[in-house]
Protein backbone atom coordinates (compact mmCIF):
# COMPACT_ATOMS: atom_id res chain seq x y z
CA UNK A 1 0.00 0.00 0.00
CA UNK A 2 2.73 2.50 0.26
CA UNK A 3 4.75 1.96 -2.80
CA UNK A 4 1.27 2.26 -5.45
CA UNK A 5 1.43 5.73 -6.72
CA UNK A 6 -2.33 5.51 -7.39
CA UNK A 7 -4.45 6.32 -3.64
CA UNK A 8 -3.22 8.90 -0.88
CA UNK A 9 -5.87 6.95 1.17
CA UNK A 10 -4.22 3.36 0.50
CA UNK A 11 -0.99 5.56 1.07
CA UNK A 12 -2.08 6.83 4.42
CA UNK A 13 -2.98 3.48 5.90
CA UNK A 14 -0.17 1.59 4.83
CA UNK A 15 2.23 4.84 6.29
CA UNK A 16 -0.47 4.02 9.98
CA UNK A 17 0.26 0.57 9.56
CA UNK A 18 4.11 0.89 9.66
CA UNK A 19 4.12 3.35 12.37
CA UNK A 20 1.71 0.70 14.34
CA UNK A 21 3.73 -2.25 13.45
CA UNK A 22 7.35 -0.30 14.51
CA UNK A 23 5.14 0.36 18.13
CA UNK A 24 4.07 -3.27 18.31
CA UNK A 25 7.82 -4.84 17.31
CA UNK A 26 9.02 -2.38 19.91
CA UNK A 27 6.80 -3.46 22.51
CA UNK A 28 7.00 -7.36 22.35
CA UNK A 29 9.82 -7.66 24.62
CA UNK A 30 8.07 -5.56 27.73
CA UNK A 31 4.43 -8.03 27.17
CA UNK A 32 5.25 -10.35 30.04
CA UNK A 33 2.82 -11.52 32.57
CA UNK A 34 3.75 -9.32 35.56
CA UNK A 35 5.19 -5.79 34.25
CA UNK A 36 2.89 -2.78 35.29
CA UNK A 37 0.39 -1.30 32.63
CA UNK A 38 2.14 2.24 33.41
CA UNK A 39 5.43 0.80 32.71
CA UNK A 40 3.68 -0.31 28.81
CA UNK A 41 2.58 3.04 28.45
CA UNK A 42 5.68 4.54 29.49
CA UNK A 43 7.42 2.34 26.90
CA UNK A 44 4.74 3.53 24.28
CA UNK A 45 5.82 7.01 25.23
CA UNK A 46 9.31 6.57 24.24
CA UNK A 47 8.69 4.88 21.23
CA UNK A 48 6.09 7.03 19.89
CA UNK A 49 8.64 9.99 20.69
CA UNK A 50 11.70 8.70 19.16
CA UNK A 51 8.81 7.55 15.76
CA UNK A 52 8.30 11.43 15.79
CA UNK A 53 11.84 12.43 15.86
CA UNK A 54 12.73 10.08 13.16
CA UNK A 55 9.65 11.18 11.13
CA UNK A 56 10.19 15.49 11.76
CA UNK A 57 14.47 14.47 10.99
CA UNK A 58 13.22 12.75 7.68
CA UNK A 59 10.63 15.45 6.65
CA UNK A 60 12.95 18.78 7.55
CA UNK A 61 16.08 16.54 5.65
CA UNK A 62 14.03 16.25 2.83
CA UNK A 63 12.95 19.65 2.92
CA UNK A 64 16.50 21.28 3.15
CA UNK A 65 17.44 18.84 -0.13
CA UNK A 66 14.24 20.52 -2.19
CA UNK A 67 15.86 23.95 -0.79
CA UNK A 68 18.97 22.89 -2.00
CA UNK A 69 18.01 21.85 -5.37
CA UNK A 70 16.01 24.70 -5.76
CA UNK A 71 18.95 26.99 -5.08
CA UNK A 72 21.42 25.12 -7.43
CA UNK A 73 18.77 25.97 -10.58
Amino acid sequence: MIFQPFSLTLYGIGAGLVVLGGLAFNLIPHCRPGVPLRWLLTVTLIVLTILIVAFVLAVGTSYLYACYLEAGR
